[in-house]
């Protein structure tokens, strides 16, 4: 892709951070180029010149008082065609800079390529940010590039055929660990001579002092990776310096607000530039690098990162820096904790930011201090989005039950635990969490009491005694009122609707759903909305209205960040719509794809709600074939949260139903990705091609194939890659207590309403 922008430009800069492999990939585009090419490492010719060391070049003399400069002009254009690399510009930016705003205007032929840590700042440059190599997981059978480097090297060390067999996924953690970067890998391979893959993934624990043994033929830069990154971090700034040490509190991703709460410059004249100046400046030294698919995150690769964290351990800026970060993770963090694990804000801050949560939380381990709840419960949350196992989330459990917090914490964590425990069926439990967490809100933390009486109003409901949950969510409201808390008044109002729909009150919950309804209106898509919209086509569907069901049904998944549950929630509406129409095969795969969704979050559906599944269920296996049941709770089962909405939302099946049509490997490839979710952007980044590359791939399928919109496209990739004929049965197992369904158990239809507005029998 380099060389394609070398054609349409005249000064193409690759910039990276140290290591990345800039020389070599410049060298390689290079030796494709046609004409006469011309090599300089700025590095070397600062000794003697610059401009002299470019006359030497190109064969340039000066006549006597005569610019030197002006006769490299001269002689340029006589050889035709020319591709001049400057190779480490970094060492002398701005005579780089002034030899080409002279030369290019001069020398219409002229073709440059340059490389350093920071680009030129020219008119008409180009910059492409070179990035690590590709790394794991592997197949077993093809490495990526990293691995692929990493083996290279150690076969010049170590004479053993056997080193990597049976631990391709060791050498895979190696390099992801030194994200793809071809130095760190080719030092951490120069650790093969006396150790094995999993050694050494434990010697980077480490890694500034473990990649320290390069070669002595190496310039002294790169002989080591602190050297290599140690020559940038001394051309920056004091207040540059300051910043980049402090940032390294930050192990995953941040924005500029993030950074601006955690930084704290301080200058003796008090001249420090503002912090969003300082992102950009350390972003332009390729010290911090672009979160890919976004323009607003930026993060540290690890070993930049444990470079900084090593000056901040020698400076005396980093208890003010963790200090700074426990405070800004704790406000993001509260929101999250007081809702007790029920759905409330989006999702998309606590997932960009979990790496930074969990080193905040981290810094309070042992501490008696009452945000240790707070992170405790935020990461609960996150862990049900990530789909984290049991063990992933004992000790976050346990943290949320200490006793030694003050009454805001406690009440924080009884009413998450509360929830838990409901889910697990443990009534008793967390009936006596939930009223003593609603106790503590009364006495001392007045402004968390609507959230724990929709925490109560849960446990109710998965207790089965909707009355008791109605009435529960009904306080929420009258508290949330009081409080002038509207989003939390929002919230238990949708909750109560939702009890009431769920036991058959249907005139009650019309009359209830009518000033919702018209709030919806005008809400913004939220998770709150999307709630909503699901609750009100739970009702129509009750009322016997099934367009209008999968219409709010729909609606309401195509709300971003709402969560595992009410994910699933949306696909277990259009599920029963499905059914409701004659979809059953369509029902079943969007059943099993909600069940295995609320499966890895730890989140059943509330008992009213699984019955109105079962039902749906049974009736959709008594209506196919024992084979494409099995068959489609397979192809469900198999579905992420992204393809299984995907599918969901295809409702003009727009899938082919005859054989799959023919794509090139490229294509199949970007197909596949669009249908997890990534951006143009990020498949580029992936793919390792243009953005403009994968749009031509996108147009071209889109028109071979009748796809109108990138939603069906994602919608068409996903039943093409799960086709019923291509999955290995398996025995149905969803929607019964026992987590069993029975073929032999009756069969019902949804049931529509009677004339007095309750559900029929």
């Amino acid at each position: 892709m380099t060389g394609q922008l070398l054609a349409r430009t005249r000064l193409l800069t690759l910039v990276g951070e140290p290591g990345v492999g800039k020389s070599r990939l410049a060298a390689a585009v290079l030796a494709k180029c046609p004409g006469l090419p011309l090599h300089l490492d700025v590095g070397v010719a600062t000794g003697r010149g610059l401009i002299r060391s470019v006359a030497d070049l190109v064969g340039a003399a000066a006549a006597p008082g005569d610019s030197v400069l002006g006769a490299v002009a001269a002689a340029l254009p006589a050889q035709g065609e020319a591709w001049l690399l400057l190779d480490n510009c970094e060492y002398d930016l701005g005579g780089c800079a002034d030899l080409l705003a002279t030369l290019l205007p001069r020398c219409p032929r002229l073709k440059v390529l340059a490389t350093s840590r920071e680009h030129l700042r020219l008119p008409g440059e180009t910059v492409y940010t070179v990035t690590g190599l590709r790394a794991g997981p592997t197949d077993g059978h093809t490495p990526h590039a990293a691995e692929r480097l990493f083996l290279d090297r150690v076969r010049t060390v170590r004479n053993d055929p056997a080193f990597a067999a049976n631990r391709t996924d060791d050498v895979a953690r190696v390099c992801r660990t030194l994200d793809g970067n071809p130095l760190a890998i080719e030092l951490a391979a120069e650790l093969a001579r006396v150790s094995s893959p999993a050694e050494i993934l434990t010697l980077l624990d480490d890694r500034l002092t473990a990649l320290a043994g390069g070669r002595p033929t190496a310039d002294a830069r790169h002989r080591s990776l602190r050297a290599a990154i140690d020559w940038s971090y001394r051309r920056l700034s004091r207040a540059e310096r300051s910043a980049f040490r402090q940032l390294a509190v930050l192990p995953g991703s941040f924005d500029a607000d993030t950074a601006e709460a955690v930084v704290d410059v301080r200058s003796p004249d008090r001249t420090v530039p503002p912090t969003l100046f300082l992102l950009a400046s350390l972003e332009a030294k390729s010290l911090l690098a672009a979160r890919p698919g976004s323009d607003r995150r930026l993060a540290m690769t690890g070993s930049i990162r444990a470079f900084a964290l090593d000056r901040l351990a020698e400076s005396e800026e980093a208890r003010g820096a963790e200090a700074r970060l426990v405070a800004v993770m704790a406000k993001l963090a509260l929101p999250y904790a007081e809702a007790g694990l029920l759905p409330g804000r989006s999702l998309v801050g606590l997932v960009e930011e979990s790496a930074n949560l969990s080193a905040a939380a981290a810094l309070l381990e042992g501490s008696g201090d009452d945000r240790r709840v707070t992170f405790a419960v935020a990461r609960l949350v996150g862990c049900e989005v990530a789909g984290a196992g049991p063990r992933d989330r004992a000790g976050l459990v346990e943290t949320a039950r200490a006793t030694g917090a003050g009454a805001a914490g406690r009440g924080t964590g009884m009413a998450a635990v509360a929830v838990l425990a409901a889910r697990r069926g443990d009534t008793l439990v967390a009936l006596s969490l939930a009223e003593e967490a609603v106790e503590l809100a009364r006495r001392c933390c007045h402004h968390t009491l609507p959230h724990r009486l929709r925490v109560l109003a849960s446990v109710h409901a998965r207790a089965g005694n909707l009355d008791a949950a109605v009435r529960a969510a009904a306080d929420g409201v009258a508290s949330a009122g009081r409080l002038r808390d509207g989003e939390a008044e929002l919230w238990c109002r949708s909750d109560a609707f939702g009890y009431q729909v769920g036991r058959g009150r249907l005139t009650e919950a019309a009359e209830a759903s009518r000033p919702l309804a018209d709030a919806a209106q005008d809400l913004a898509p939220t998770p709150a909305l999307a709630a909503l919209r699901h609750t009100l086509g739970a009702l129509r569907f009750r009322q016997g209205d099934v367009t209008a069901a999968a219409a709010l049904f729909r609606s309401g998944l195509l709300t971003d960040h709402t969560g595992p549950a009410l994910t699933a929630w949306g696909l277990e509406g259009m599920a029963l719509t499905a059914a409701a129409s004659g979809g059953a095969a369509r029902s079943l795969r969007l059943l099993h794809a909600a069940h295995t969704l609320r499966e890895r979050a730890g989140d059943p559906p509330m008992p009213w709600w699984q019955g109105w599944l079962r039902e749906t269920y049974i009736a959709s296996v008594r209506a196919l074939p024992t084979n494409r049941v099995q068959a489609e709770e397979r192809a469900g089962a198999a579905l992420s949260a992204r393809q299984a909405v995907a599918w969901a939302l295809d409702e003009d099946g727009i899938a082919a139903t005859g054989q799959p049509p023919s794509l090139t490997s490229r294509q199949r490839q970007v197909v596949d990705l669009i249908a997890e979710g990534l951006t143009n952007q990020q498949i580029a980044t992936r793919l390792h091609i243009s953005v403009r590359t994968v749009e031509t791939h996108i147009w071209h399928v889109r028109q071979q194939h009748g796809l109108r919109s990138r939603a069906h496209l994602a919608a068409w990739s996903v039943r093409q890659r799960a086709r019923p004929d291509d999955v290995t049965v398996r025995e149905p197992h969803l929607l019964t207590a026992s987590g069993r369904g029975s073929r032999d158990s009756a069969p019902a239809e949804a049931r529509p309403s009677t004339a007095d507005g309750t559900a029929a029998p």
